[in-house]
């Protein structure tokens, strides 16, 4: 791991960040480009990824698949 110490802290890049939190690099550049996560963008397709940030979504519930449309339909 290359690690990149500011005075803010550590940061990451998108490979390490994704084993962090347990996602794919493309996931993290999802998360990057709409905003939901913080980073700072290097070049065109490299990000850097401060350790704080990945840590909240590190500490997030791990959900897998699509959240359920509704509940059983009773008629």
């Amino acid at each position: 791991m290359s690690v990149i110490e500011t005075k803010t802290g550590v940061l990451l890049t998108t490979v390490e960040a994704a084993k962090l939190i347990g996602v794919t690099t493309s996931r993290v550049r999802q998360l990057l480009i709409s905003g939901q996560m913080q980073g700072v963008k290097i070049t065109q397709n490299a990000w850097l990824v401060p350790e704080s940030e990945a840590k909240k979504f590190a500490s997030r519930g791990k959900t897998v698949g699509r959240p359920r449309s509704g509940g059983p339909k009773v008629s």
